[in-house]
């Protein structure tokens, strides 16, 4: 009786997969700490608070780690693994943060213009992921076309963590409008064709080596102050993209007036 080989080969392309199933149960604490927090109402504990925007940070870090590991390992096109992501993403990243927003700020003077928001805010992660299912190996290959739905994700609970870390919980009414706002403003973001850079920044010897050198670059910097450098983190990238892209209109108006200038002379 012959015994089953097990093939390494498997079982490495396997391993970015393990990282997603750990990010979708990060995830699925968050909402299953956001539904407690509606339950409590105002008397909502400021901790349980945190902890649920923790897991959806801790989420998109290994969102982050799923995608570089299935780039070191050779096996990024896999489509299994990139679909799987994308559902992932839409639990974690489409309906968790919202959900905390909701949560804590639904019962507000300003309900329906943030339900609103927050209902736009869903249906463009959930239309942001499926389009880079279809972009992912050509257009979106290089850069990300719209904001990535973790990045939003931390634009979202940036100020239930700043607020929960500096004391200033319970979130004021203001904070409503504030997210009646800013919940659609991210999801058009994530919808339009603004090109923002992939995360990959470090290239220092391999593509194994960069991929250790990231991790431990994300843990650190989470490790030091979760809230402040999710906030931090995530608005530069919101920001970074429209920055890019007035940058490269700049240079473009400047090349141009450079050649008429050459053609009138």
């Amino acid at each position: 009786m012959r015994r089953a080989r097990i093939n390494p080969g498997r079982v490495v392309s396997f391993l970015p997969n393990v990282i997603t199933t750990a990010s979708l149960c990060f995830g699925l604490l968050s909402v299953g700490l956001s539904v407690q927090v509606a339950a409590a109402g105002a008397s909502a504990d400021a901790d349980i608070v945190w902890r649920a925007a923790a897991f959806i940070a801790v989420s998109m870090v290994l969102d982050m780690l799923d995608g570089r590991m299935a780039r070191a390992l050779g096996v990024a096109d896999n489509r299994f693994g990139v679909i799987y992501d994308s559902l992932s993403d839409a639990i974690c990243f489409g309906l968790a943060p919202p959900l905390l927003v909701y949560s804590l700020l639904g019962g507000s003077q300003s309900g329906p213009l943030l339900n609103i928001g927050l209902l736009i805010y869903v249906v463009c992660a959930v239309m942001r992921l499926a389009r880079f299912n279809v972009q992912s190996s050509s257009l979106e290959k290089r850069s990300f076309m719209g904001l990535p739905s973790p990045m939003a994700a931390g634009v979202m609970i940036s100020p239930v963590f700043v607020a929960t870390e500096l004391g200033m919980f319970p979130l004021s009414g203001e904070m409503a409008v504030f997210y009646a706002v800013a919940a659609p403003l991210t999801g058009f973001f994530m919808v339009s064709g603004v090109r923002y850079r992939k995360a990959g920044f470090f290239s220092f010897g391999g593509k194994r080596f960069d991929f250790l050198v990231t991790t431990s670059v994300l843990i650190a910097v989470v490790a030091v102050n979760p809230g402040l450098s999710v906030a931090a983190v995530s608005t530069l990238y919101l920001l970074s993209g429209p920055a890019l892209f007035a940058l490269g209109r700049l240079r473009r108006r400047g090349g141009n007036r450079g050649g008429e200038t050459e053609k009138a002379g």
